[in-house]
């Protein structure tokens, strides 16, 4: 046994090769290092490098590197990396295979193949596709062998269909599916019997219809007979915005229909469609327009009612062979997108040259020619009539035109003064042009006065004036040529006016801090302001739930925390959640709203021993990051937007010293802050 050790350890110190026939079970960490070092398994008639388990038996702490193989995961998809290392590190599933790959060749495809792959035959232009494990088909007439998309598909954004063909579901009124439920679904009934009719069946004319909701209603061209003012579509002028909403009256747009359909264009050229959500009044037929963000420089398209049927339109003329090749041409350029922010307005432009300025120079007050040392570049010019005057008294001063200005000297040919002494604190600007005195002469020999108050005696050279009224009172006129007094009025009370040839009055004295004057059925008088007393908004607070990772990081579902304290008792009127991402820099970045993060909100009475009430009457989630709930659905909220058309405020009454908090959340895992502003009104 001592002989095998020593050659082992001969071996490795000569680092000669070593090979090693049969199984080896190594109990600690296997390493190669060094710059020339290699694995190399490529001879290997098999090869296991990874931790094969569950995915429920993944090691929670990891080293960045490690790999684990999970049985029971898609296929393809079996592969774990350890992104960050910790305890515990970060998982990363490996995302991504090769099903739905296009490939071309010649001749017919051969070799296995996963739905849904796709082949061209180059040389007889022919489409193959895998219909099932390792099948390739040819299509033929009968389609029932393609793979199809089950159930409801949502398309969202803009869908470019104008190269295109478009053949909606059709229909009899009879087989027409249920208004309630199927909202804004389209269908050609076949069968209607009269134009425009979308609720009698078995006739021959054809019909566009829509539900809304709660019956079918025709949308197009409605038959022959007018309506909405004409066939015309209204197009509003440009609207310069920005608008968040914008409503559209019936006795504008010029239809007398609710069938109505509703476009916002920009103000490029082309013009770009813009997504808008609308409503249309059943009785007014006012079009209520909502953006999902302020919208400036844009159009209103209507168009509704009933007008003539047009001619068909020529057939468009065939498209171009497409060239031979696995790869298709390039595709024609997407429409311009929509215009971009306007930009930041710009700095302020620099001062012009002004008026005031100041000066140290010492100088006795008088007229004359005077010069003053004072600052470059002013605004002065010979001919312009300056007032020197003193900062600490500015009786003291001196004044007159300008007769020169050059650099730092301002001369002025002073004509007029106030007060004297010697002065080095002058603060000089531009005054107006004096005007020309009055001139009188003569002497008084009449005069004569009448009214009540003031009674004039002695109507000669020397003439003499006397007033009296009643000590406390006021002067008022007794008629449109009399004065009088009023009685003495009480300190500290508001004066009332009595009216024409009637003395003003007083309210009594009232020091209470509470208290404020309010009109009566008599007069107006002091009392204590009632909570009705006030507009609604000002009895409204907010309880402000913040989250926010500060980072590109999304939030998780155990960071959507945090709470509040009502400090009165009040009444909850409007829930808003808001979500997004925003990371911050250097410069100044606007947050992005997107997300359907959800939450539910509970609130903590203490004066009941600490029970435990919903708020909500389900999860409330945001929709591309907005989102509202009133005790209501589908009204308007304070921010403008539509409120949840699912989720309500299901306990409004609040008590003092609640506590709201997030009972529960759901997190997107994209959203990276998160807000949950609580709206409620002070009982």
């Amino acid at each position: 046994m001592k002989r095998a050790i020593l050659f082992v350890a001969f071996a490795a110190l000569c680092g000669a090769q070593t090979t090693v026939n049969g199984g080896r079970d190594y109990k600690g960490t296997l390493k190669a290092s060094g710059s020339v070092s290699a694995v190399d398994f490529s001879g290997a008639g098999s090869t296991t490098p990874a931790k094969a388990g569950t995915s429920g038996s993944r090691p929670t702490a990891c080293t960045q590197g490690q790999v684990y193989f999970a049985t029971d995961v898609a296929a393809g998809q079996n592969l774990y990396f350890c992104t960050v290392t910790g305890a515990p590190g970060t998982w990363t599933q490996m995302s991504g295979n090769a099903v739905g790959a296009m490939t071309t060749g010649t001749g017919a495809p051969t070799g296995n193949c996963a739905p849904p792959m796709l082949y061209t035959d180059t040389t007889n232009q022919d489409l193959w596709y895998c219909g099932a494990i390792n099948t390739w088909k040819k299509p033929t007439a009968d389609t029932s062998g393609f793979a199809t998309v089950a159930g409801t598909n949502t398309w969202t954004g803009y869908n470019n269909s104008s190269g295109g063909q478009w053949r909606p579901p059709e229909s009899t009124v009879a087989n027409l599916p249920s208004a309630s439920g199927n909202a804004g679904k389209v269908f050609m009934v076949t069968d209607a019997v009269s134009a425009g009719s979308c609720a009698s069946g078995g006739g021959s004319l054809r019909e566009l219809c829509r539900t809304n909701g709660t019956s079918y209603e025709c949308v197009g061209g409605c038959g022959s007979g007018g309506g909405g003012g004409g066939s015309a579509a209204y197009m509003s002028p440009l609207i310069a915005g920005p608008d968040s909403t914008r409503t559209v009256t019936g006795g504008t747009h010029g239809f007398a229909t609710a069938a109505l359909l509703v476009g916002v264009y920009d103000n490029a050229s082309p013009r770009n469609a813009i997504a808008v959500g609308w409503t249309v009044h059943p009785s007014t037929y006012d079009v209520a327009i909502t953006f999902a963000s302020p919208q400036s420089n844009y159009y209103v398209v209507i168009n509704g009612g009933v007008g003539p049927q047009g001619v068909t339109g020529a057939a468009g003329a065939a498209g171009l062979t497409g060239a031979t090749g696995g790869t298709g041409a390039t595709g024609p350029t997407g429409p311009a997108g929509a215009p971009g922010a306007t930009g930041a307005a710009g700095g302020s432009g620099a001062n012009g040259a002004g008026y005031f300025a100041t000066s140290a120079t010492s100088l006795a007050i008088g007229t004359g020619s005077t010069a003053f040392t004072t600052q470059a570049g002013l605004a002065y010019s010979a001919g312009a009539r300056v007032r020197a005057s003193s900062t600490a008294d500015g009786t003291n001063y001196m004044e007159g035109l300008a007769t020169a200005y050059s650099g730092t000297t301002l001369t002025i040919n002073v004509t007029a003064t106030g007060g004297s002494g010697v002065h080095a604190d002058w603060n000089i600007n531009l005054v107006g042009q004096p005007g020309t005195n009055g001139v009188g002469s003569g002497t008084v020999t009449s005069v004569g006065f009448s009214g009540g108050l003031v009674t004039v005696t002695n109507p000669s050279t020397a003439a003499s004036m006397t007033v009296a009224g009643t000590s406390g009172g006021i002067p008022y006129f007794s008629s449109a040529s009399t004065w009088a007094s009023s009685s003495a009025l009480a300190a500290n009370g508001v004066v009332l006016g009595g009216g024409a040839g009637s003395a003003p009055t007083v309210t009594s004295a009232d020091s209470t801090a509470t208290h404020a004057l309010f009109a009566t059925a008599g007069a107006p008088a002091f009392r204590a302001i009632a909570v009705g007393d006030l507009p609604v908004a000002t009895g409204r607070r907010t309880c402000i739930i913040d989250n926010d990772t500060q980072s590109a990081t999304a939030l998780t579902a155990a960071q959507f925390s945090g709470h509040c304290t009502i400090p009165a008792a009040a009444t909850i009127v409007e829930v808003d959640v808001i979500g997004g991402t925003q990371t911050l820099t250097g410069s100044a970045t606007a947050p992005t709203f997107t997300g359907t993060g959800s939450i539910q909100l509970g609130k903590y009475t203490l004066s009941t021993s600490g029970s435990v009430t919903g708020l909500l009457s389900g999860a409330l989630a945001t929709a591309a990051g907005k989102a509202c709930a009133l005790t209501a659905t589908s009204g308007m909220c304070i921010n403008g937007l539509t409120s949840s058309a699912s989720v309500t405020v299901s306990t409004t009454a609040l008590a003092a010293g609640d506590v709201l908090y997030v009972s529960a959340a759901t997190a997107d895992a994209a959203q990276s802050w998160y807000n949950v502003t609580v709206i409620y009104t002070v009982n």
